[in-house]
């Protein structure tokens, strides 16, 4: 497999613990600076995930595996340091899916993470029939598919067509770590009863909701970092180990 080395921002706070932060489709670690916690004296680890921000495209379409494998392996002197895993969207999906791999993960700090697969009706299902028709006929497909999905370019169309049909399902059933969902009301991308099946399926999960959009949390910074900080600081004040 392709070696692909991601572009990352460190925090070293010389501390034994590390919060890894994970951004959306699309996006790039910058996104999630808002968060970073100054006050608390835990390396800070943000990576620019492939083909996002200033981390290069991978050169065949990538599954979440790959997309695992790819992180694990840019943070391998991290993996017993990692105890927090921030995540938003796909990050999300990507924080429940990357939960067995550290050792000494401690919480899930999830902000609208795209872990269960949307209900589609069947306006969505003619909408791939008639992409696949059009494919089919050479005829123009520009225009077709989520903003997203036009944006990209085809080794990332293919990255995005993998990724969505895979959810987080299985791996939460298995998550016993405490875990707290931030959820915006007015999500349409990540819809708000998301939240609740993610947490009817986990062992140990919480929401709080705010308002705005799938980006809301952008807009309410300072109250989700504050949230965030007390988050880490309860399970630490409980953790055993």
């Amino acid at each position: 497999m392709e070696e692909i080395k991601l572009n990352r921002y460190y925090i070293d706070k010389k501390s034994e613990e590390t919060i890894l932060y994970l951004h959306g489709w699309n996006a790039s670690y910058q996104t999630l600076l808002c968060l970073k916690q100054d006050d608390l004296k835990l390396n800070e680890l943000f990576f620019d995930l492939p083909g996002c921000g200033q981390s290069k495209e991978p050169t065949y379409p990538l599954k979440i595996d790959d997309y695992i494998d790819i992180i694990c392996k840019n943070c391998e002197e991290q993996l017993s340091k990692i105890t927090y895993i921030i995540g938003h969207s796909f990050g999300g999906k990507l924080a429940v899916k990357l939960a067995k791999r550290f050792p000494n993960l401690k919480g899930l700090f999830l902000i609208s993470p795209s872990i269960v697969k949307p209900t589609r009706g069947l306006k969505y299902y003619f909408k791939v029939w008639q992409y696949k028709l059009f494919k089919k006929l050479h005829l123009n497909t520009s225009k077709m598919g989520s903003v997203d999905f036009q944006n990209a370019t085809p080794v990332m169309k293919k990255t995005l067509v993998n990724v969505v049909n895979e959810d987080g399902v299985e791996e939460i059933k298995e998550i016993l770590l405490p875990t707290l969902l931030i959820w915006a009301k007015e999500d349409q991308a990540t819809p708000l009863k998301m939240a609740y099946k993610i947490k009817k399926l986990m062992y140990d999960c919480e929401i709080i909701k705010i308002e705005g959009n799938h980006f809301g949390y952008l807009f309410k910074q300072n109250n989700v970092s504050i949230i965030l900080k007390n988050f880490i600081l309860e399970v630490n004040k409980h953790d055993r180990r």
